[in-house]
């Protein structure tokens, strides 16, 4: 199967957490974008206005491969609202919906609503419908080399996590590379070259990593019938109601129960950790706290459409599925598990 053959395949809609109070010191605006990012976009559109770039606020990134629509924040200025209404460009365009009190910031929103087209679709790839799905985090987290450069970070191995990221990110690792022949014994320099949310991003990477481990032992113990599914994210499927539990994400500080102590303590000691070691005294800002997240993702509004033919992919199927999930879920492991598929050719970014 394949998603996001074109854009239009993959439409997000940004369920807001609230209503505007239609008053207040900040123009709400719409955004519809094509094939572009989150912050690509906000970052053309601050410059089309001559502001800041963290004036602009928003609830949460969509996909860049995608028709997507989400509520951004500007403060309001008289000049401002004037010059939105005729602003477009070829990727993205905006509109003003309203005023609010206060800006929008990452994780005020509800969830999403998506409009997915799955192509490609042979005769064994049938749609099965679900209320729920394991809450595992998707290949998207993980990338090519974010684990080992996340796990490499936490074990101190600092040489060893700026090297690969040299070799995965060739605007930064030149610049690493130009300190590092230079200071070859202060690794922690060049990677202060990287942005700290890029940082984060692949410790965080490695938590989760571990964490989808954790989820697929506890789920096995639930239910050890359960299929597993295997792919670049090896997942389980039940035909079982799914239990909705907190199951830990461990960090710094982690308060660990039965089973789930043990477990975590095999999986660290065999990448050489500890959880004191998610407290990174080189780089302080990249120290992660644990924290819970739920076993199970609820799906509402799921709408399975009839199989017709593929107009791109002569000779198989596609079909439209439509559903809406809280923040935070990947829709692309939604899709894996309602068809029972490791794999999809074409998927991308999580909208959080």
């Amino acid at each position: 199967m394949q998603l996001k053959s074109v854009p239009e395949d993959f439409v997000v809609v940004e369920l807001p957490l609230r209503e505007p109070t239609g008053a207040g010191d900040y123009l709400l605006l719409e955004l519809v974008k094509r094939n572009i990012t989150t912050e690509r976009a906000l970052s053309e559109l601050a410059h089309a206005l001559d502001l800041p770039r963290k004036a602009i606020g928003y609830a949460g990134t969509k996909d860049a491969r995608a028709l997507t629509r989400q509520r951004v924040t500007i403060r309001a200025q008289d000049t401002i609202k004037d010059r939105i209404a005729t602003l477009k460009r070829g990727a993205w365009s905006v509109r003003v919906i309203g005023r609010d009190i206060e800006p929008l910031s990452l994780g005020l929103l509800k969830g999403n609503r998506f409009e997915l087209i799955v192509r490609s679709l042979t005769e064994n790839e049938t749609a099965i419908p679900i209320a729920s799905y394991p809450n595992y985090f998707d290949e998207q987290r993980f990338s090519t080399a974010n684990v080992p450069i996340g796990h490499a970070i936490l074990a101190g191995e600092y040489l060893k996590a700026a090297e690969l990221i040299i070799t995965t990110d060739a605007v930064t690792g030149e610049r690493m590379r130009d300190w590092l022949d230079g200071h070859p014994n202060d690794a922690v320099t060049a990677l202060r070259l990287v942005p700290k949310h890029t940082l984060l991003m692949y410790v965080h990477a490695y938590q989760s990593s571990i964490y989808n481990e954790i989820l697929t032992r506890w789920l096995q113990s639930q239910d050890p019938a359960a299929q597993i599914i295997e792919g670049p994210v090896r997942f389980v499927v039940t035909t079982k109601p799914l239990p909705v539990v907190s199951v830990p994400m461990v960090g710094f500080g982690s308060e660990l129960e039965a089973p789930f102590d043990s477990w975590y303590e095999e999986l660290l000691a065999r990448d050489g950790l500890v959880p004191r070691d998610f407290v990174v005294r080189a780089l302080p800002f990249l120290t992660l706290e644990g924290t819970m997240r739920q076993s199970a993702v609820p799906i509402t509004d799921l709408d399975i459409g009839p199989r017709e033919p593929d107009d791109l992919h002569p000779g198989l199927e596609k079909q439209r599925i439509t559903f809406s999930l809280p923040k935070g879920a990947y829709a692309t492991l939604a899709i894996k598990c309602i068809y029972r598929i490791g794999d999809i050719r074409g998927g991308e970014q999580r909208n959080d």
